[in-house]
């Protein structure tokens, strides 16, 4: 009987043991579940995000070309309108040669 005794406790000993570590395994299973659950949503923000970038970045980019051009058309005009300053004054010293 004592060992039948002894078999019993000790299966006893055994059982509560594997149902401890069951429950830390579920705990742990639950605690990585939650875990995915949140890095997934913060993929999921940091990918809106860069979806975001990438909108502005482009329209960074139009504004960029826009910018250049009137930038260039600044230029050739300001240049065009130096050019024919440079011709009034060219011709106003020709002609107050040709007067004298």
């Amino acid at each position: 009987m004592a060992s039948l005794s002894l078999c019993e406790d000790s299966y006893r000993s055994w059982r509560e043991l594997a149902i401890s570590s069951y429950c830390e395994q579920l705990s742990l299973m639950q605690r990585l579940r939650h875990e995915v659950v949140l890095l997934h949503g913060k993929l999921e923000s940091r990918e809106a995000e860069i979806e975001m970038l990438k909108q502005q970045l482009e329209e960074a980019k139009r504004e960029k070309s826009v910018v250049e051009l009137e930038f260039s058309n600044y230029c050739k005009h300001t240049q065009k309108l130096m050019c024919d300053a440079a011709v009034d004054k060219t011709e106003q010293w020709l002609d107050s040669l040709s007067s004298n």
